[in-house]
C-alpha cells in the first residue's frame, strides 16, 4: 500500500456572463510547496453559477483521477461558492 503523505491541493472556479450567455470553469493543482502541477480550463454548460461551480469541482475531480498524484497524495478541492460547498458536503 502507498502511504499517503503528500498533499495536493485543486482550486478551481467559474465565471459566468449571462447577458452574453457563456460561462467557463478553470482550476490548478498545486503541490503542498504551491508548485503548479496541472492546469485545466473549459467551458462551462450552465449560467447557474452554482452549478458551473459545481462543473468545476466534477472537472477537478475528473482530472485528479487522471494524475500521477491519484494514490499517492490527499486531495483538497477548494472553493469560493458557499453554495456549491454545501452541496458537496451534504450527505447523500
Amino acid at each position: 500500500m502507498v502511504s499517503l503523505q503528500k498533499c495536493v491541493k485543486f482550486n478551481n472556479d467559474a465565471s459566468v456572463v449571462r447577458p452574453a450567455g457563456i460561462a467557463g470553469i478553470g482550476g490548478v493543482l498545486r503541490d503542498d510547496k504551491g508548485q503548479v502541477l496541472t492546469l485545466f480550463f473549459g467551458p462551462a454548460s450552465s449560467l447557474d453559477p452554482a452549478v458551473s461551480e459545481t462543473i468545476a469541482i466534477k472537472a477537478a475531480l475528473e482530472v485528479f483521477d487522471q494524475t500521477f498524484w491519484k494514490g499517492k497524495a490527499h486531495l483538497v478541492a477548494e472553493s469560493n461558492s458557499e453554495v456549491t460547498v454545501s452541496w458537496c458536503s451534504r450527505p447523500a
